[in-house]
């Protein structure tokens, strides 16, 4: 199912075996040619509530555009919800 879909990106958890990327499945896929898969914390898990949910908008923007997103912070959250004091 995931080779039909073939994505450019792959989001998985720090817990998920990294050797499925060897498979024969999924070693052909373009985000597993070009290095663009992305381990992410359980913070991802909990995607609940606007701080969890832009924290991991922030985090797909900085893994995915590096150059152009910084790694988000307590304090980017907060001031991106007008909430920094």
């Amino acid at each position: 199912m995931v080779n039909e879909t073939r994505p450019d990106v792959i989001f998985m958890y720090d817990s998920a075996d990294p050797q499925f990327t060897q498979s024969e499945v999924w070693k052909n896929l373009s985000a597993v040619k070009n290095q663009r898969v992305y381990r992410v914390d359980m913070t991802w898990r909990e995607a609940e509530g606007p701080y969890s949910r832009l924290w991991v908008t922030m985090d797909i923007a900085h893994k995915t555009y590096p150059e152009l997103f910084p790694a988000p912070t307590l304090a980017k959250v907060e001031e991106a919800l007008c909430l920094a004091h």
